[in-house]
């Protein structure tokens, strides 16, 4: 329609001042009203693959494991959890961990 070409064709800025005029709010200009989209994201989280890490060096290759290994032990856990709770430990996830505490498994295990 007319009216959804105009709205998609507005900045973002504009947008923003729009919804801040009370014609749109927020949920409804991004969708969060709409039914199953939670489950719909759950979904996606659980399955996303790990794929091979194109940066990493051979140590923090090495280190990701142990990092894993040690979060396992200390959530006592026997492997990783299914589901959308996996990307907690999929190897980007424990790579960007890693690098955000300077190589140093012991503080990226409190992260």
């Amino acid at each position: 329609s007319t009216k959804l070409s105009v709205r998609m064709s507005m900045s973002v800025a504009a947008l923003h001042k729009h919804s801040l005029k009370g014609n749109l709010n927020y949920k409804d200009l991004h969708g969060w009203r709409t039914a199953g989209l939670v489950d719909a994201m759950a979904a996606r989280l659980s399955d996303l693959s790990d794929l091979p890490l194109e940066d990493a060096t051979p140590k923090e290759e090495s280190q990701i494991e142990e990092l894993k290994a040690a979060l396992l032990r200390k959530l006592g856990l026997q492997s990783v959890p299914t589901g959308w709770r996996s990307q907690h430990f999929s190897r980007r996830r424990l790579l960007a961990y890693l690098r955000a505490r300077g190589g140093d498994l012991n503080k990226a295990l409190e992260r």
